[in-house]
């Protein structure tokens, strides 16, 4: 029974690591806007900032909801998911 515990921490662990990769990815693409965002202020036409005015500036989940909203739910579904495995396995010994 104990490697039902030892199982849960691991999936915990590995989904705390997605969770931080999550983190890691939309920090660095806000530097890449940024970036780009610079970068359109020289040119005659801004792609980037044009889509983001058809996206309501994202103001409108209807329109734009973060990506990294939606892929955070997956994780945090998962540590729930083992954090009730392991209390159910110690509720059952």
């Amino acid at each position: 029974m104990w490697w039902h515990i030892l199982v849960g921490i691991s999936g915990i662990a590995i989904s705390f690591l997605w969770l931080l990769t999550l983190k890691s990815f939309r920090s660095l693409n806000s530097a890449k806007f940024k970036v780009i965002h610079e970068v359109e202020k020289n040119l005659s036409f801004s792609l980037f900032k044009e889509e983001w005015k058809y996206l309501d500036e994202g103001k409108s989940p209807r329109k734009y909801l973060k990506l990294s909203v939606v892929e955070q739910g997956i994780p945090i579904i998962f540590i729930l998911l083992y954090v009730s495995m392991i209390i159910l396995m110690y509720i059952g010994k």
